[in-house]
């Protein structure tokens, strides 16, 4: 396997890097203290093409494959772990259920405007009673008069890692199920070891909000609870390791 990137990987990474330092960077403190939704960042990304980076052109999307857009996820989190959620919830939790296992008729109605930015998904899994154990769902959707009929309760409803390895073997055809449970786990475990550390670094200063430590201490946790906590990536990597 070669690791290295091609020009065109190479350009991802220098446009989304400069994004994220010149137009995230100077705001993220703000929108974290305010609680505010970056409803002008995310427009500036659907300009960037990063809604809907791995969808075809036929249906709006950039057609980039899932290194780049590993890259693009990476090149945001560095910065922002919030903004980076809302652009990958937006295209992996999504757009791509749709356009992966919707009928035609479903992907021309929903893919090209959720590809361009022109609308933004949300994903709720979490209910009360139900969040990691997926199975234990109580939401229903019947169809009732050939319209669909929703009851039932959601909680932390997401807009909002993964590693080159897991990309690589994706767009590659191959089985990547593994290698993204382990990316994930090592990463958000690693992840929570600097952040502890540059927090230890800086004192009862890496407690204020004035210092950025707080808020990147604060958005780490994601990395081990959403899209599968630590502990739900155990299962699967000793599922898959047969134990």
């Amino acid at each position: 396997m070669n690791f290295d990137l091609d020009h065109e990987h190479e350009l991802v990474r220098t446009t989304v890097r400069e994004f994220a330092e010149q137009r995230v960077a100077p705001v993220a403190e703000e929108l974290d203290r305010e609680s505010r939704f970056p409803y002008e960042l995310v427009a500036e990304m659907a300009e960037l093409g990063l809604l809907g980076m791995t969808i075809p052109e036929e249906y709006g999307g950039a057609g980039a494959d899932t290194v780049a857009y590993a890259i693009a996820v990476e090149e945001l989190t560095r910065v922002d772990s919030s903004v980076a959620i809302t652009m990958a919830a937006h295209h992996s939790l999504g757009t791509l259920p749709i356009y992966n296992y919707g009928t035609e008729q479903q992907r021309r109605e929903w893919v090209p405007e959720l590809a361009s930015g022109a609308k933004l998904a949300a994903f709720g899994l979490t209910e009360p009673g139900a969040g990691s154990d997926a199975g234990a769902t109580r939401t229903r959707a019947d169809l009732r008069d050939d319209r669909w009929v929703i009851n039932g309760s959601k909680i932390f409803i997401t807009n909002a890692g993964t590693d080159l390895t897991a990309a690589w073997l994706k767009d590659q055809g191959r089985d990547f199920a593994l290698a993204a449970a382990q990316a994930k786990l090592y990463t958000g475990e690693l992840s929570n070891r600097v952040v502890n550390w540059a927090l230890q670094i800086h004192g009862g200063y890496g407690y204020m909000d004035e210092y950025a430590i707080s808020r990147l201490y604060r958005d780490q946790k994601i990395l081990e609870i959403g899209e599968g906590t630590n502990e739900v990536q155990r299962l699967v990597i000793a599922r898959h390791l047969g134990l």
